[in-house]
């Protein structure tokens, strides 16, 4: 009991104290340590910062690392709790070893020991050499996850002599989270007690939904999936209004159980009526207007408001 209450204080000293000098506030965004700076552009992704912690005192390392007399081949994990249920990509503040010659790979985890959820890899040519660091993107595949439930960026690389890398981190400055080391002399999750440097983004669902209109037989809605993962269980209303006199009063609602990227779902309500029409659509948590014409049952023109 006494070996591994030494092993859990060795493992914080190692986060905490292993970089002892503080950046300062200026220091360039590729230079070791830097304290902060802005995340990118989401304009060209069409995603938003949600998770972050951008303060960096210190590090920590993933790889084959020689360290308390024995090598270690150690995997490194962040804990967080999106706000969003579509997680876009993670940046993270990373060196590496002059040596390193095998891609870092980031893993995305509903539990430490669990499957991946996605996965991808950055390979070494693309990050600085230590002591410097640099924001790396990680590009994972866009999945969904459940807004205020703890997710884990889990960090690896192949076991091979001298390919390390060093990841930006600091005391613990994250409250939705924590940073877990494994393979550092026991083979089991450690608690480090601070946090590394990482952002992540997203969407929310519902903004990922493009809702058109088409003349014709009744009031068309095309609701088409336009962002990349498959949605699942959406709720929608139709609310046809108008006609002369305003008596053209017909709801819809239902669920759809399905939507793939890219695929569209034509939803139909058939009013009866003459005059000036009002559609009102919501889908999830957006809501789109459009005007229209209905002579009998046949909308000879709509256009969103």
């Amino acid at each position: 009991m006494m070996k591994k209450g030494i092993v859990i204080l060795l493992v914080g000293f190692l986060l905490i104290c292993c970089c002892s000098a503080e950046a300062s506030q200026n220091h360039d965004e590729s230079l070791a340590c830097p304290t902060r700076s802005e995340p990118q552009s989401t304009a060209t992704h069409g995603d938003e910062l949600d998770q972050s912690q951008t303060i960096c005192t210190s590090f920590a390392w993933v790889g084959h690392i020689y360290l308390a007399y024995e090598w270690n081949n150690i995997t490194l994990a962040q804990s967080f709790i999106p706000q969003k249920d579509v997680l876009t990509r993670v940046e993270m503040l990373i060196g590496k070893n002059w040596s390193a010659a095998h891609p870092l790979t980031l893993s995305i985890r509903s539990s430490l020991d669990g499957d991946a959820l996605a996965t991808t890899s950055v390979d070494p040519v693309e990050m600085v050499s230590y002591p410097n660091m640099s924001w790396i993107e990680f590009d994972i595949p866009d999945i969904l996850v459940t807004p205020g439930t703890s997710y884990y960026l889990v960090l690896n690389t192949t076991n091979v002599t001298d390919s390390w890398y060093w990841i930006g981190a600091t005391s613990n400055q994250y409250p939705n989270g924590t940073c877990y080391l494994y393979g550092y002399i026991i083979n089991e999750w450690q608690d480090m007690y601070g946090d590394i440097c990482f952002r992540t983004y997203g969407q929310d669902s519902s903004s990922a939904v493009d809702v058109s209109f088409k003349p014709g037989l009744g009031v068309t809605v095309v609701c088409t999936n336009t962002g990349m993962v498959t949605l699942t269980n959406l709720n929608y209303t139709i609310t046809v209004t108008g006609g002369i006199f305003g008596l053209i009063n017909k709801p819809s609602e239902g669920l759809l159980p399905k939507l793939s990227p890219g695929e569209g779902e034509a939803l139909t309500v058939y009013p009866l009526g003459f005059g000036r029409i009002i559609v009102s659509v919501t889908i999830v948590d957006t809501t789109v207007h459009a005007q229209g014409l209905l002579v009998l049952c046949v909308v000879v023109h709509i256009m969103e408001l």
